[in-house]
């Protein structure tokens, strides 16, 4: 859609492609600079935990580490720096935490009225499937976000075995995203949303279980 595109399909993270951008320039980095793209690899590797980082990208955080990156302030502002209001929003959809099938589906849901109650934002739910997709054997994670009419639901899988696409997953209700996330806004109430999606989960498990295994 550029009159240049520069495309990776294999690369981390896109601010790992803006990184090679500003040396093919020829620009100096400043340390504000190093501390953006840094903050972008870090984000979309999921702290380098995700299957996706490779050599290059931790070949690329420690060269932005020397250009002055600053590690501390990412860490602190991205990663620790939690709102109080947003603690309280999670707690609501923590006490709602279900597990089945031996804890490999893990689901919960924010309804509506709940930011309010919290006095949160809706940016605040961000970060909040990751935590869930932390449970012990997991292998799909769901979070439904009840909204006006519809329902945001966003899905983490594992790579380990029995391993869900959570992408095809999504995509059988008009969403997408990767193989290890994805998401969709369905139309509905959140009871029926709710029991579709977990139908459709449920099943992908038990498929998974008898197929190869998927790509990380």
């Amino acid at each position: 859609f550029g009159t240049a595109n520069l495309v990776d399909v294999t690369a981390a993270a896109s601010a790992e492609l803006v990184s090679r951008v500003i040396d093919a320039l020829g620009m100096k980095w400043t340390p504000e600079m190093a501390t953006a793209a840094l903050v972008g690899i870090m984000t979309d590797t999921g702290s380098f935990q995700f299957p996706s980082t490779d050599a290059r990208a931790l070949e690329r955080a420690a060269q932005l580490r020397e250009a002055g990156a600053d590690l501390q302030a990412i860490t602190y502002n991205i990663f620790r720096n939690k709102r109080f209001e947003a603690l309280k929003l999670w707690g609501f959809a923590f006490a709602r935490l279900v597990r089945e099938d031996g804890g490999q589906l893990v689901w919960t849901e924010i309804r509506a009225g709940d930011i309010e109650r919290s006095e949160a934002r809706d940016e605040d739910i961000s970060g909040l499937v990751e935590q869930i997709a932390r449970s012990s054997g997991m292998r799909v994670s769901l979070l439904f976000n009840e909204q006006a009419g519809s329902v945001k639901v966003s899905c983490r899988t594992s790579q380990w075995e029995p391993s869900v696409d959570a992408s095809a997953l999504m995509a059988r209700f008009g969403g997408g995203g990767h193989v290890r996330a994805a998401g969709a806004l369905i139309s509905g109430n959140l009871g029926d949303v709710r029991d579709r999606v977990l139908d459709a989960a449920r099943a992908a498990l038990e498929t998974a279980k008898t197929r190869a295994p998927v790509g990380a």
